[in-house]
């Protein structure tokens, strides 16, 4: 940690009050990532993006930041005065700072940014009292009472990955992260990881008692465990870390049946109806990518639609994209006509974007697929929106608040 020569601003961001124990734990908040102020931590913001009062007991205090690719910075001022400094303690390019006794009072944290060209992006900064440097609360696992078929299919949650027992399956929690009751049928039954670029692992125990380990069975170093003749019983689940340096960050953890490892239900179509002009823009759907389908353009693709749109058009053009967080997602769609249109690359990152720039009124059908077989089951986003142009494009409206002194909810925040 090092000294920072900015002092502390005579305005402040948003103010939370947090006592020790807090229970949304870690606490975050979304925040705009540096500013015009530059010294030994960088680019920094005028004034703090937010404010913490805490009331210490008997718990270590950390700040970090989440960048997700931003090569992020972190300063805390602490109620005693002192300014601190952090760039890269949280691994890959984010901020970490823990107060191992921390004091009462106010603390004033600003996130900045080490490249001045990422100035103005969207990072994560969270509060936590879940890292060890003195006395660290234990986690909760979450709970969760399931049946074959269950409807909200992937079923995620937000957990800390990492803790003190380190064997074959990497540095693993001494408590669950997830305790599920699962009701057996006849699907097969999934457990992964999403490590937003971390090296995550994963331990199932099964009602049997058997206990199985996995580090990249889902690629790009997240893991997944398939099981295709699920008992029924309790399942323990815990997320760990090939790399001590991420114990304490923050991973999610997911469920579902829709990875085929013996029979797999279909994944069901959303049905939306849209007029041009529509207001939520861009509409996004989580889908479940690839299918039993192979095209030679785009690959292996579903036997269902992921996505059924009936669309009145109007003078804007249309577009369908994917967003695979680094799946090599594919696209297909159907048009009214019968025009079956397909792409890959298109926007780069191996997301697709098809934009038809006069649509035609009348039904719509989109398939996500992916060219990876072991991609298929897996997870994206198909998007629809009328904001990329090849013709004539609506304008993005301006969000307008009218605000009182305690407003609620807090933080407020809307989609751009």
């Amino acid at each position: 940690m090092a000294a920072s020569t900015i002092a502390t601003a005579s305005e402040s961001g948003p103010r939370q009050t947090l006592e020790s124990g807090f229970r949304l734990d870690p606490w975050k908040r979304e925040v705009v990532a540096g500013g015009p102020n530059w010294d030994n931590c960088w680019q920094l913001p005028d004034k703090p993006q937010f404010v913490i009062d805490y009331e210490s007991g008997g718990y270590a205090l950390s700040f970090g930041t989440l960048g997700y690719g931003l090569d992020t910075t972190l300063q805390v001022t602490t109620p005693t005065g002192d300014v601190l400094c952090d760039n890269d303690s949280g691994g890959d390019q984010d901020a970490l700072i823990t107060l191992g006794e921390p004091t009462n009072g106010r603390y004033e944290v600003r996130v900045g940014t080490f490249w001045p060209e990422d100035v103005g992006d969207i990072a994560e900064a969270y509060v936590t009292e879940r890292i060890d440097a003195g006395p660290a609360k234990p986690t909760p696992p979450h709970q969760w009472a399931l049946e074959a078929g269950f409807r909200q299919d992937p079923r995620h949650a937000e957990v800390v990955v990492g803790g003190p027992i380190q064997g074959g399956c990497g540095h693993l929690p001494d408590e669950p992260s997830l305790v599920f009751d699962y009701e057996g049928g006849n699907h097969a039954l999934s457990v992964g990881t999403i490590g937003f670029r971390l090296d995550t692992t994963l331990m199932v125990t099964t009602p049997e008692g058997e206990v199985l380990c996995d580090d990249d069975g889902g690629d790009y170093l997240n893991a997944l465990i398939t099981l295709g003749d699920p008992a029924s019983g309790r399942y323990e689940v815990r997320v760990g870390t090939i790399s001590a340096d991420d114990v304490g960050s923050a991973a999610e953890v997911y469920l579902t049946e829709r990875v085929d490892a013996r029979s797999a239900k279909p994944a069901p179509a959303y049905k939306w109806r849209l007029e041009a002009g529509f207001d939520q823009d861009p509409m996004n759907a989580r889908v479940v990518v690839g299918g039993p389908i192979l095209d030679d353009e785009c690959g292996l693709l579903p036997l269902e639609p992921s996505l059924v749109v009936d669309y009145e058009s109007g003078s804007h053009a249309l577009s369908f994209a994917t967003l695979g967080y680094r799946l090599n997602a594919t696209l297909q769609i159907t048009t009214p006509a019968g025009d079956v249109l397909c792409d890959d690359d298109s926007v780069g990152d191996h997301d697709a974007l098809i934009t038809l720039g006069d649509p035609a009124s009348g039904r719509y059908e989109i398939r996500v697929g992916t060219h990876r077989p072991h991609e298929v089951g897996w997870v994206a986003e198909a998007y629809v929106t009328e904001r990329i142009e090849e013709r004539s494009i609506k304008q993005v409206p301006v969000h307008q608040w009218a605000l009182e002194d305690g407003f609620g909810p807090d933080p407020l925040s809307v989609q751009v």
